[in-house]
């Protein structure tokens, strides 16, 4: 596969946002792919992770959601490089 991970979940996205306004049938396996596709982002797996050490009142969850800002941080850092910012 060529490209960022990021064009990808966009360029699926996309697909999925035609895919709806067409009314094409293929709109739940695509809205499936999606899903799928972004449960495996970093970002988003240490965010479960947090909720769920919140939900236990696991002292590691505080850590884990620091690490979470970091990532989220650095990752908007990264864009408004690549858009000249």
């Amino acid at each position: 596969m060529a490209g960022r991970p990021c064009d990808q979940t966009e360029r699926r996205a996309e697909s999925l946002l035609r895919a709806v306004a067409d009314g094409r049938d293929d709109a739940p396996a695509l809205a499936a792919e999606l899903a799928r596709r972004v449960l495996t982002r970093k970002d988003v797996r240490i965010a479960i992770e947090v909720l769920q050490l919140v939900e236990v009142g696991s002292p590691h969850a505080v850590r884990r959601a620091v690490e979470l800002a970091e990532l989220v941080g650095e990752h908007g850092r990264q864009r408004a490089a690549r858009r000249g910012a």
